[in-house]
């Protein structure tokens, strides 16, 4: 194998200056005729713009030993006329079995058509005819090919990101309760709407021993793949100590310690926890750092529901006491909500908030409505008022209504 480094001629101290800041082009060079391999070679050292580096090898053999040997070519000159290949879109051929993604730019003496267009659709970014060579066309072919090349590999990358998110996303919505929970005297639903295909927010239902029911609404900082894969961890804890303990104080304080032992990550999350008690209305809470309210039987707030404790992974550990308690009487509603709600706005304008107020209004003047139904407005309304732009936080809300008896 022959190697040719041709150095980056210069015509003034400017354009020294300019390639000596400039990465090389690392061009294989696949020529078997050396009269063809000087032209090149003296018409390019002529153009005083290039910054190539020519690897020239005289047969396929040698190309591929290059190609199996060094990985720092950006693209390749190739001859499709080689004395030890078959020829034609072949030569390409064997070129891929070593590297698919590097850009080949066909270099022949052959002006055919019909080979032309079989060796793009072969792979080929370009087909050049000796005939017609100068060094611009070449260094122009080359420069395009090697853009084009990382334009189709980037878009490529994008695809698979997006599919790999579109499949989060879809593993996370399947962890999100289908329907609403089959509690006699009670409609409660849920809804979730990440920002993206995956969000950092979350709610679920589940026992809480074999006695009360338990409901639940978070919320990890910022929103997206990262929060969505804590937000399942915290999913997967809860749910395993829910098994275990009764009071929601102790499951928390432990949720808290665990998040902040085996979660490892520079990363809050709010959560609010409820034990209701179906047949009394009676339910104790807590929340680290979220909250909620009680609507009485008009739609009008009855009770604020604090938060308990400072968000989860913020200290090491909780100062438990009796967690707090509430009932709900017959045709009052708790309502739990994220921050993507009521922080919802345009883009510019960021202290122009939906706000609480819109919310418990909006819920005060559709109180008629189902608990699905009164989901589904209040995450609408919300959107829409940060039209025309997407919302850029999760939204996520429970309504848990006792029916009138």
């Amino acid at each position: 194998m022959r190697v040719i480094l041709k150095a980056t001629p210069a015509t003034s101290s400017q354009s020294v200056s300019k390639h000596m800041q400039s990465t090389h082009t690392n061009v294989l060079f696949v020529e078997d005729n050396p009269v063809d391999a000087r032209m090149i070679d003296r018409s390019l050292a002529r153009s005083a713009h290039t910054n190539f580096k020519l690897h020239h090898v005289e047969d396929l053999a040698s190309a591929l030993v290059a190609l199996r040997n060094d990985n720092m070519f950006d693209a390749i000159l190739l001859d499709l006329m080689l004395p030890d290949s078959l020829g034609g879109v072949d030569t390409i051929r064997a070129i891929h079995e070593i590297h698919r993604e590097i850009p080949i730019i066909v270099f022949t003496g052959m002006e055919d058509t019909d080979l032309a267009l079989a060796a793009v659709r072969e792979g080929a970014q370009d087909y050049l005819v000796k005939e017609h060579f100068d060094a611009e066309t070449v260094v122009r072919s080359v420069h395009y090919s090697i853009q084009r090349v990382r334009h189709t590999n980037d878009e490529r990358a994008l695809r698979d990101a997006r599919q790999q998110l579109g499949i989060g996303g879809r593993v996370q919505q399947a962890k999100f309760p289908k329907s609403s929970p089959d509690l006699p005297g009670y409609d409660i639903a849920g809804l979730c709407v990440p920002a993206e295909a995956t969000g950092g927010d979350y709610f679920d239902y589940f026992q809480i021993g074999k006695k009360y029911f338990g409901m639940a609404i978070g919320d990890a900082s910022g929103h997206g793949l990262g929060p969505a894969m804590v937000m399942s961890d915290v999913r997967a804890i809860l749910r395993t100590l829910t098994t275990v303990y009764l009071e929601v104080g102790e499951i928390m304080r432990l949720l808290n310690q665990i998040a902040v032992r085996d979660l490892n990550v520079n990363m809050f999350m709010t959560l609010f926890l409820v034990r209701l008690e179906a047949e009394s209305g009676s339910f104790h809470f807590c929340g680290a750092g979220h909250s909620g309210v009680v609507l009485n039987s008009r739609g009008e707030v009855r009770d604020a529901l604090p938060p308990s404790f400072p968000p989860l992974n913020v200290v090491p550990e909780f100062d438990v006491t009796n967690a707090l308690v509430d009932r709900l009487a017959p045709g009052e509603t708790l309502l739990l909500f994220t921050d993507g709600i009521t922080e919802s706005h345009p883009r510019d304008a960021h202290d122009r908030l939906y706000g609480e107020d819109r919310l418990l209004s909006l819920v005060r003047d559709h109180q008629h409505l189902s608990s699905a139904e009164l989901a589904r407005q209040i995450i609408d309304a919300a959107r829409e008022f940060a039209l025309p732009d997407p919302p850029e936080d999760d939204m996520t809300v429970v309504v848990a209504k006792r029916l009138p008896g």
